[in-house]
């Protein structure tokens, strides 16, 4: 015969449940582990990230780095939710939004938080190498990134606009690790090699010295398609930035996004947020990622239709109407 729990005793019940809910969802929140796709664990997003998880493990927010290919590989990490956050280049996520539903459901699955330092499309060259324009690479062996990569999707994408007649599953254009190939122009055994990041990553300043018979690949504002220069404008990289590079030299440069999936809680997305625009000066001295100036390029990119997380617009605005 089965009994009936009294009254008295399944409220008690009830309520000790609803408490421990109630109790655990508080922890998780102060605490909360969230996960943070990053690329190479030498390379740039990796090195920003883990500078971001010390600021937020202050706050009791504790964040777990995950190694990938790169921005292709976190857009999809984040879209479908295996991850919270990830940083991706626009040019990934203008592609992977009109590629087709499947991709185009994962890039309306994020919103951005915080762009980060331009990365500027560095083309490196060996000096005994015919390449003297951006075309010259189809008759040359090239590396274009590792698979899943931004650079990959990048080196692509120019070759595609830029270029016309490339062939990219010709053999001469490789898949490859970023510092491996890299490498391999340094010794030779490759004519050139892809790599997209933000200025004075360690993988070109370590590269190198002023004998190393390497350089980079101009491409200036002029070849440069109007269809894509929402995604990629020209910059100016000043001479001596790498000890093998004298020169100024002029080279697209694409803006990059921290972002986060719609499905992360938005109190700990207002934290995060709070983290991260609280302390730009901070971020930018400790990693050559993130941006002191990423409130001010907000308020441009959000004119151009960046989907912000709303926590972002509501937290700039409550600092502006404080320092009045």
């Amino acid at each position: 015969m089965i009994k009936l729990i009294p009254r008295t005793i399944d409220k008690l019940f009830i309520n000790i449940i609803l408490f421990l809910f109630v109790f655990s969802n508080y922890n998780t929140l102060l605490s909360q582990n969230l996960i943070m796709v990053t690329g190479d664990k030498n390379g740039n997003y990796h090195k920003g990230g883990e500078t971001l998880k010390g600021l937020a493990e202050k706050s009791g927010i504790s964040i777990e780095l995950r190694n990938t290919d790169g921005a292709f590989q976190n857009l999809f990490e984040v879209g479908k939710n295996e991850a919270n956050l990830g940083l991706v280049q626009i040019d990934v996520i203008a592609g992977l939004f009109s590629n087709n539903k499947e991709t185009k459901k994962l890039v309306s699955n994020c919103y951005a938080i915080v762009p980060t330092d331009l990365e500027y499309v560095h083309i490196v060259v060996n000096n005994s190498s015919k390449i003297k324009k951006f075309a010259d690479l189809k008759k040359n062996k090239v590396s274009l990134g590792s698979d899943s990569s931004g650079t990959a999707f990048t080196a692509g994408f120019l070759m595609a606009y830029l270029s016309n007649g490339i062939d990219l599953t010709a053999p001469n254009f490789i898949n490859m690790d970023e510092e491996e190939s890299l490498r391999k122009v340094v010794n030779g055994e490759i004519d050139a090699a892809f790599l997209t990041t933000t200025l004075n990553s360690k993988l070109l300043t370590q590269l190198g010295d002023e004998k190393t018979p390497i350089r980079l690949l101009a491409i200036n504002t002029k070849e440069i398609p109007v269809k894509i220069k929402e995604m990629y404008h020209t910059e100016i990289i000043p001479p001596n930035t790498y000890p093998w590079q004298k020169d100024a030299i002029e080279v697209p440069a694409t803006a990059t996004f921290l972002l986060v999936s719609k499905q992360t809680d938005p109190k700990v997305v207002k934290k995060i947020v709070e983290i991260i625009y609280d302390n730009e000066e901070e971020l930018d001295n400790n990693s050559h990622l993130w941006s002191s100036k990423a409130s001010k390029a907000f308020e441009a990119l959000k004119k151009i239709g960046i989907p912000f997380h709303p926590q972002v617009e509501i937290h700039l605005k409550s600092k502006k109407s404080t320092t009045k």
